[in-house]
């Protein structure tokens, strides 16, 4: 596959791939809304008690559960979690994804989920989606497709460059931004 396709999809989905051990703490803090002198590090907690506590409430408070999740997480989800949006799956993803760290290392962990990941309606994996696409293998995609694909990814149900080519515009030039330009 072309380096350019986890380029984009780690700048479009989850920037601290290299840097967490499945779950990115600090997004939970922001996606929970959670402002106060929290007990612990979101960085790196050790009172789960704690984290569980605040992220509860964020949730509660918020009446949803939405986006934020790693790579890592993501792929937990396309393994072994049903769509629903509940907080018992995001945390059965928290565990998960911190195993999976345990027992992969991260270009592994990446392969896995560009491997089974949705880019639309009955479209997994990278290389089908290259194909469905440009009509080429994914070892020959150029950065502006690798970008177009990773654009996808947040609603691969709704978000179809052949169908919407202008919505989709704005993402794949942001990606496009975080990585350097087209080549």
């Amino acid at each position: 596959m072309s380096p350019e396709i986890p380029r984009a999809v780690i700048l479009a989905e989850d920037q601290r791939f290299r840097a967490h051990q499945g779950v990115d703490w600090e997004a939970v803090a922001e996606e929970v809304g959670y402002d106060g002198e929290p007990p612990f590090s979101w960085a790196h907690p050790t009172d789960w008690v704690a984290v569980a506590r605040a992220v509860v409430r964020g949730f509660r408070d918020r009446g949803e559960i939405k986006g934020r999740s790693t790579l890592t997480q993501q792929l937990a989800k396309n393994l072994y979690f049903t769509p629903e949006r509940t907080l018992r799956r995001k945390a059965g993803e928290f565990v998960v994804a911190r195993r999976l760290e345990r027992f992969l290392d991260k270009d592994r962990i990446l392969e896995l989920y560009l491997n089974t990941a949705e880019f639309g309606p009955g479209i997994f994996g990278v290389e089908a989606a290259s194909r469905h696409y440009f009509g080429v293998g994914s070892s020959r995609l150029d950065r502006r497709q690798a970008a177009t694909l990773a654009a996808i990814l947040p609603h691969p149900l709704t978000s179809n460059p052949e169908r919407n080519p202008g919505e989709m515009a704005w993402r794949r030039d942001r990606i496009l931004g975080l990585m350097g330009g087209v080549s």
